[in-house]
């Protein structure tokens, strides 16, 4: 391992600059700030700054438990030491400021390691390193560190998102990754570009909260007319009351007819919609990256599948209940048409259709 490029070397993706302007644990960016500082003396030829981030990841090397951490855990003191190393190391090779046989192999190992160890610099990182490859393959599982930057709060990850969904012309992407971009607190760059995607498609500037979930629980519950329904008059009422109240449960009947079609409709969209995310998730076979990053695309991916699933047995439910309700609206319609046969005198349909009753179904089906 040799250190080369002394001098000035601009460093284009520098750490400045995400460290500041988002809603990043205040551990990491204070931290990043001057793990930061280390990187750049490295760059620039400080062989004991270089040797100390070397000196960590051998600790880590010799450690077996050095990146044991459970989902809930937080990182102790010494694996956060080891994340900023990792981050800074990576970028000197990403950068080729350190030679290695691999630099984007060797770059993906010590982002990897950031990023299970918590650190949204290494998932950012690791995200952008994908996104910049010449593989598509590693272009496709990019999202899902740049969305593990996003959940832990760096703006500059949803900026990358965004030039990529405009690069692939997914709409839906780019004011997806702007609206959650506007959830976090980016910087004045930032939230111009996530502003500039929403202005130009004529919608608000309303951000999401980064729990990155696209594909929300569905609601599926019917949105049912609100009115206080009316019995029918018994055989020995008045006629008028009878016929009045005939007419009354028809416009009701009607309206809920009405809901059940509109219900029907709905559901029908949402299953094209779900019909459409599961083919866009069968198309080709999802590629994991090696090493620790396999893990976390194997967790993704598990992820959007259970999202799937879930929306599949809800949809499932959804359309069983309106069966349920089309059968039972069909029944009471049926009871309907049977109670309120009866023979009507002109009079009786004067009395009560020339007026507000006029119009419903039942009024309008009388023949005289």
């Amino acid at each position: 391992m040799k250190l080369f490029g002394y001098g000035c070397l601009s460093l284009a993706l520098s750490m400045s600059g995400l460290a500041n302007a988002d809603e990043i644990d205040p551990f990491w960016r204070a931290g990043m700030d001057i793990w930061n500082e280390k990187g750049d003396m490295a760059a620039q030829g400080d062989v004991r700054a270089l040797a100390e981030l070397q000196l960590i990841m051998e600790f880590c090397n010799n450690n077996p438990d050095c990146l044991a951490l459970d989902d809930e855990a937080e990182p102790s003191l010494a694996q956060q030491r080891v994340a900023f190393a990792a981050v800074e190391l990576g970028r000197l090779y990403e950068q080729d400021i350190l030679a290695a046989e691999d630099k984007f192999d060797t770059a993906q190992r010590y982002y990897a390691m950031a990023d299970a160890l918590g650190s949204p610099y290494g998932s950012h990182r690791l995200g952008t390193l994908y996104l910049s490859s010449s593989s598509p393959a590693y272009r496709s599982v990019a999202p899902v560190f740049l969305e593990r930057g996003i959940r832990r709060g760096v703006a500059a990850s949803a900026v990358a998102l965004v030039e990529y969904a405009r690069r692939t012309r997914n709409e839906e992407d780019m004011i997806y990754y702007s609206r959650l971009g506007l959830g976090l607190t980016p910087d004045a760059e930032q939230a111009a570009v996530f502003q500039d995607v929403l202005r130009s498609r004529g919608l608000a500037f309303r951000g999401m909260d980064a729990t990155m979930t696209r594909e929300p629980e569905l609601d599926l519950t019917p949105q049912l007319s609100v009115f206080e329904p009316t019995e029918l008059a018994p055989a020995s009422a008045l006629p008028e009351r009878r016929v009045a109240a005939c007419a009354r449960v028809s416009e009701e009947l009607a309206t809920e007819w009405q809901d059940l079609r509109a219900h029907d409709a709905r559901l029908s969209r949402e299953n094209d919609l779900y019909k459409t995310r599961r083919a866009n998730s069968s198309k080709s076979a999802p590629f994991v990256p090696p090493g620790p990053a396999a893990e976390v695309v194997r967790e993704e991916l598990k992820r959007k599948n259970d999202a799937l699933q879930a929306q599949y047995q809800r949809l499932d439910e959804a359309f069983n209940e309106l069966n349920d309700w089309g059968t039972d609206l069909t029944q009471r319609q049926e009871d309907f048409n049977r109670s309120c046969d009866f023979p009507i005198a002109l009079k009786t349909y004067n009395a009560v259709c020339t007026g507000p009753l006029g119009g419903s179904p039942y009024c309008q089906s009388i023949q005289f």
